[in-house]
């Protein structure tokens, strides 16, 4: 061996040395991030825009699949309480001729109660035949991304939320709202 390469414990040491100065300055340099994580945060930005569009996407399903389930408890539903209405006012109906007051007799009252129910189920089938349901979906739709572009923009801007990114360390998240 010569006498200027050093001895191999020699070498072990300078390179113990150097590992245990690059792990000392790595966590010199992770302790200093944390730490001005910890004090100035983190700004998150939100996008507003591809939130409305995803509401509305949301939205326009949502009316496409409940608003014909609907019409059609409509289509159900009113024609039978119109003829229940009119059943009980037919009943109550009395004519007057002479001074001497008359029922209405059954076969009248059951005309007038047919012609009735089939005169609303025909209103209520043509009304509710007339909804557009996709072009009031893309309408209800539209308007619900109009409102979530408003109002959540101004619901999250400046909100501040503590992230615990381990035991006792918190770090401040703000949110920005674009």
């Amino acid at each position: 061996m010569s006498a200027d390469m050093p001895t191999v414990g020699a070498r072990a040491a300078w390179v113990l040395r150097g590992v245990v100065a690059g792990f000392g300055a790595a966590a010199a340099v992770l302790a200093l991030t944390l730490g001005y994580l910890m004090r100035a945060g983190l700004v998150v930005t939100v996008e507003t825009g591809a939130l409305s569009a995803r509401l509305a996407a949301e939205v326009q399903a949502a009316v496409r699949r409940e608003l014909p389930p609907a019409l059609e408890a409509v289509r159900a539903e009113v024609p039978a309480r119109v003829s229940a209405e009119a059943r009980r006012r037919l009943s109550e109906l009395r004519v007057e001729l002479g001074g001497m007051t008359f029922d209405l007799p059954e076969a009248a009252e059951a005309q007038v109660e047919q012609a009735v129910d089939q005169a609303v189920r025909a209103g209520v089938d043509a009304l509710t035949g007339m909804v557009d349901v996709d072009g009031l979906a893309e309408r209800i739709a539209g308007r619900a991304a109009a409102v979530a572009q408003a109002r959540v923009a101004k619901v999250l801007e400046g909100q501040r939320l503590e992230v615990q990114v381990a035991p006792g360390v918190e770090v401040p998240v703000r949110i920005r709202a674009r």
